[in-house]
């Protein structure tokens, strides 16, 4: 497969050699062959880093806090999401909610220096876990919770507690799970309402809140 991606590359020097060699002899076609060819080379070489970031993880780093009792961690190769534990002792009452701290904080990684391509963008969920769900009835309120690409401050969970008795959560315990995205911003622009309906009106237009039935 990688001779296969690499034959545009060789058509494109041999082209590169003959022009060089009509315009300017043989030593000139070699120079240019040479500079274009290791030029090739550097940039294929950036771009195998970053990719080989993306395929082996998102590129991620991470702080613990003096009061982290956990990095974040995966239970196992397959899990799609990293296990986030609670930097401290908190009871929450049935019907209560509680923001735990984990004593971690994230960054994504930028790429290596000089790398032009385009960049993804990130964020990172904080989502559930179904034992606490399916057992405690606790779970992550605003599930999922956005933690954007640009924030460096302590991830801390927003938990509730919809079960009947209060449920302890102890330093240490596995309260949440961390999976990340990929985004894309919108690019927005105005209409006037006319207009807006003119252009883009539907068969369904604004029915919502159970219109299609049940």
């Amino acid at each position: 497969m990688r001779a296969m991606r690499d034959q545009p590359q060789i058509g494109n020097l041999t082209h590169l050699a003959i022009a060089a060699l009509i315009a300017g002899g043989t030593l000139t076609a070699v120079i240019v062959v040479v500079v274009a060819y290791f030029g090739h080379e550097i940039l294929k070489e950036d771009e195998t880093q970053m990719n080989g970031l993306l395929r082996e993880g998102v590129p991620m780093v991470y702080t613990k806090m003096p009061h982290a009792a956990a990095a974040p961690t995966y239970a196992t190769s397959g899990s799609s999401g990293a296990d986030l534990s609670a930097a401290e002792d908190v009871t929450i009452f049935p019907g209560r909610t509680a923001v735990v701290p984990t004593g971690i904080r994230i960054a994504f990684r930028p790429p290596p220096e000089g790398y032009d391509k385009p960049v993804d963008h990130w964020e990172a969920q904080v989502r559930s876990r179904s034992g606490l769900a399916a057992k405690h009835g606790v779970f992550v309120l605003n599930s999922p919770g956005t933690i954007d690409e640009d924030y460096r401050g302590e991830i801390k969970v927003i938990l509730l507690n919809t079960g009947f008795e209060p449920f302890k959560v102890k330093r240490g315990d596995r309260i949440a799970q961390l999976v990340f995205s990929k985004i894309w911003q919108a690019m927005f622009e105005r209409y006037g309402e006319e207009e807006f309906e003119e252009q883009f009106a539907t068969e369904r237009g604004s029915g919502g809140l159970g219109s299609t039935g049940r």
